[in-house]
C-alpha cells in the first residue's frame, strides 16, 4: 500500500511539478515549519513551490506555520524536490512543490493554505496556480 501511494504521488509530482523538480521526497514527520511556507527537513530549508505565507511578526504568522507543522506532523506529506541545488530561491531553500495524502486523496499543501486565508498565491512564480483558491479564502487578520 505504501509503495503505491509512493509511486502515485510521483506520478502526480512528474505532472504538476515546475521544471527541473523531479525527485519525490516522504517529509519526516519530526521534520520543522519555520513560517507557513518554509520547513526544516533533512538538514535543509524546503520552501513550498507558488506561494506567500506570513513572515515572523506579522498578522496570522502563528497560525500559518501552526498549520503548515500540523500537515508535516501526519507524516504522510511528499515534496518534488529538486535533483540537485538548481531549484532555489535567493535565500537557498529548495523549492517544491508538497502534497499530503489521506487515503488516496494528495492535496496540494500550498492550495489548502491559500484557501484556509493563510497564505497567498504568487502569480510571477505559480503562473497564478492558486488564484480560485484565494479568490474564496477568508483572509487571516
Amino acid at each position: 500500500m505504501t509503495r503505491t501511494i509512493v509511486f502515485t504521488a510521483f506520478i502526480v509530482m512528474m505532472i504538476t511539478t515546475p521544471a527541473g523538480a523531479e525527485v519525490v521526497q516522504p517529509i519526516e514527520p519530526d521534520c520543522t515549519a519555520i513560517s507557513g511556507d518554509t520547513f526544516w527537513c533533512y538538514g535543509e530549508r524546503w520552501r513550498l513551490w507558488g506561494v506567500n505565507a506570513p513572515e515572523l511578526g506579522e498578522p496570522c504568522f502563528n497560525e500559518a506555520t501552526a498549520a503548515l507543522q500540523e500537515m508535516i506532523s501526519t507524516g504522510n506529506m511528499v515534496c518534488a524536490g529538486p535533483p540537485s541545488r538548481q531549484v532555489t530561491d535567493r535565500f537557498g531553500r529548495l523549492v517544491s512543490r508538497c502534497f499530503l495524502f489521506d487515503g488516496d486523496v494528495a492535496v496540494d499543501v500550498a492550495a489548502a493554505l491559500v484557501s484556509a486565508g493563510l497564505a497567498v498565491d504568487v502569480p510571477r512564480y505559480s503562473r497564478a496556480e492558486y488564484a480560485d483558491e484565494q479568490a474564496s479564502a477568508t483572509p487571516c487578520r
